[in-house]
């Protein structure tokens, strides 16, 4: 988690006066960002699984090997909480990739996804324990989740209008032949290419 923090430190700084698509120039790649989210997501998913109380790990045996955890049910939500995010994120750093490299269809479908994931986290974080005394932490991580929803938004919402809008350079013009499609070629107003 620190390597995507330290990886996103100054484009958030310098994308907090204009969220959204098109990336700044010194941002990290998407697709670099959401490797390293879904390795984060595969640890928190494990650890989720580890610290499940119906885990046999937790467990303790009849032959004295295994020892109950003692975990509390506080940071088994938190780990379960952070899992949901981190999978939400994925999501969004797949989708902002798609739409950098030109595909605004693709990244509608990841972005959308993600704000499915992000407004589920956000219902299930109103139910959230606070980890000890500290309901400052709480406050974070639902403000956290609600900027991430906000800005996953923004980016769906543009894409959307660079999907329905159409542009002489990349529309498309169907071949026929005798009324069957052969081939979809992409035109400028000057010539015809083909694909």
């Amino acid at each position: 988690m620190l390597a995507a923090r330290k990886l996103l430190s100054k484009p958030t700084a310098e994308g907090a006066y204009s969220p959204g698509p098109p990336l700044p120039i010194s941002h990290p790649k998407p697709s670099l960002l959401a490797k390293i989210f879904i390795e984060i997501s595969s640890l928190y998913q494990s650890a989720s699984s580890i610290l499940s109380p119906s885990s046999s790990s937790n467990k303790p045996s009849s032959k004295g090997g295994g020892a109950d955890l003692g975990v509390s049910a506080d940071i088994r939500g938190y780990v379960k909480h952070e899992g949901a995010l981190t999978k939400a994120l994925v999501h969004k750093w797949l989708g902002v990739e798609r739409g950098e490299s030109g595909k605004p269809g693709e990244a509608i479908a990841y972005l959308s996804w993600a704000v499915e994931e992000l407004s589920e986290v956000k219902d299930r974080s109103r139910k959230l324990p606070g980890i000890g005394s500290n309901d400052r932490d709480k406050a974070d991580r639902k403000g956290r989740t609600a900027d991430e929803l906000t800005i996953v938004s923004l980016f769906l919402d543009t894409y959307n209008r660079e999907n329905n809008s159409v542009s002489g350079n990349t529309q498309c013009i169907l071949e026929t032949w005798n009324s069957t499609i052969i081939n979809c070629v992409r035109y400028t107003f000057r010539r015809c290419l083909r694909e």
